[in-house]
């Protein structure tokens, strides 16, 4: 069964695999991690990342990182869909703990890791941990750097220099 539920999600369309998605929830497939891994999956492959996050969204959120502790070896999507999810729900510290996580499975992060990394160093206003981050791209992979990431390191840079300007002079 899973390696035909795999190629029927591989030739669907965005209309098919919302309507196979409510099926699984209807029939209590949901509960199986392959099931749940292999719809967020085609949900990210066929450029439906706004409709994976609501998937991994705030009322699935603690199911989805139950399915993702029981996987056995999670891809880059995967664990880029969860590192995404933890961020939107606020949930930082998690957000590092699932890239150190990442890493120590020698799933190597790619640029959308890095993205949803560095708008978090944004949102907590850490310099110092996006400079971390910067360093990383450098040592390990400076590839993956390209517009998107370079865009998104110096937003993160800009937005928290800002921040403590300002804070510096409120404080006068």
């Amino acid at each position: 069964m899973n390696c035909h539920f795999r190629l029927l999600l591989n030739h669907l369309r965005k209309i098919e695999l919302l309507q196979l998605h409510s099926l699984t929830i209807k029939m209590g497939y949901i509960e199986n991690s392959y099931v749940s891994s292999s719809l967020i999956s085609s949900y990210a492959q066929n450029d439906l990342v706004s409709d994976t996050l609501i998937f991994v969204g705030s009322e699935q959120y603690e199911k989805t990182q139950e399915l993702y502790a029981k996987m056995e070896n999670p891809d880059s999507i995967s664990w880029n869909l969860l590192i995404a999810a933890c961020s939107r729900n606020s949930d930082y510290n998690e957000s590092f703990e699932l890239f150190d996580h990442m890493r120590k499975s020698q799933v190597y992060p790619d640029k959308y890791t890095f993205v949803s990394l560095f708008n978090v160093c944004t949102k907590l206003c850490n310099l110092a941990l996006g400079r971390s981050l910067h360093g990383l791209i450098v040592k390990t992979n400076f590839k993956i750097c390209d517009t998107f990431v370079c865009n998104t390191v110096m937003t993160c840079m800009e937005n928290v220099e800002a921040s403590r300007v300002q804070l510096r002079s409120l404080m006068g």
